[in-house]
């Protein structure tokens, strides 16, 4: 895959992260401010996992990267259901 299908992948990631309902922090740090923490998602790293197993470098990344997100959403809302 070449730089640039990555770079369309990132913008894509970057589009959707914004979402309110992320899960909260993947790999949580103490933080002074609690109400801030650093690194990405649970959303994202959902996301992230869901990518490795569907992309396929034939197709659009942004089909991927939307599906991916799909995937984690569905993840998220399975979780608050358990």
């Amino acid at each position: 895959m070449s730089v640039g299908r990555y770079e369309a992948v990132f913008n894509v990631l970057e589009m959707i992260m914004s979402k309110e309902n992320n899960g909260g922090p993947a790999f949580p740090e103490p933080v002074m401010d609690f109400s801030q923490h650093r690194g990405m998602t649970l959303r994202d790293y959902f996301a992230a996992k869901a990518l490795q197993a569907i992309a396929d470098p034939c197709h659009s990344p942004e089909l991927f990267a939307n599906r991916a997100y799909e995937i984690a959403d569905a993840m998220l809302r399975a979780r608050e259901a358990s």
